[in-house]
């Protein structure tokens, strides 16, 4: 008996995407799909962002630069309310891990990798965790995001992605 073709298409689409190491400025980690890589002349980020389904997603990266602390993180989301969430270990320090919060809508910046301009467009509510820290004298933010309206559920995905980040010596 053959498996009827919508069944193959969703499991496809459950399936978890395949995780790579990436980073900038002598920081890594681990991220899902396709990873995209942008250098300024100070630094630069790595991201990449991952379907929860229904409209819902994470995203991961790596900053690395001037501004790139956490009160650069309260700059850029004013509208986030952020808390201590506790410490975590990046490159064997123990930072400060935030928690912020977006109850509503929150506009963002859409790059196209192909050259097309920039757009704005919304996003639905969120969680982000995020630590700064300094290596070899330059500020980096960590951060992981959830818009989905249960972030728990990607509790496993975010502590991988903090759990992965190493620097060079």
């Amino acid at each position: 008996m053959l498996t009827p073709f919508w069944t193959i298409v969703a499991l496809a689409m459950a399936a978890e995407p395949a995780w790579q190491r990436l980073g900038i400025a002598g920081v890594s980690a681990e991220f899902p799909g396709q990873v995209q890589t942008v250098p300024w002349d100070d630094g630069g980020t790595v991201f990449a962002e991952s379907s929860l389904g229904s409209g819902a997603w994470s995203s991961y990266s790596i900053r690395a630069g001037s501004g790139e602390s956490a009160d650069g993180f309260t700059l850029d989301h004013p509208e986030w309310a952020v808390r201590r969430a506790g410490t975590v270990t990046l490159c064997g320090q123990s930072v400060v891990l935030w928690e912020a919060s977006a109850a509503g809508a929150d506009i963002v910046c859409i790059e196209y990798a192909d050259g097309r301009s920039s757009s704005s467009g919304y996003s639905q509510p969120g969680t982000a965790f995020f630590a700064a820290f300094e290596h070899q004298g330059r500020p980096v933010r960590v951060t992981w995001t959830a818009r989905t309206p249960e972030p728990a559920t990607e509790q496993t995905s975010r502590e991988r992605f903090f759990g992965s980040v190493r620097c060079e010596l």
